[in-house]
């Protein structure tokens, strides 16, 4: 369980970051 969350926090965070970049670049 405590991967699981591990992996989907920086799984967010890695998509939040690239919605972001994405976001600026636009």
């Amino acid at each position: 369980q405590t991967e699981l969350g591990h992996g989907t926090y920086l799984q967010g965070l890695e998509t939040e970051a690239t919605y972001n970049a994405n976001t600026q670049e636009f």
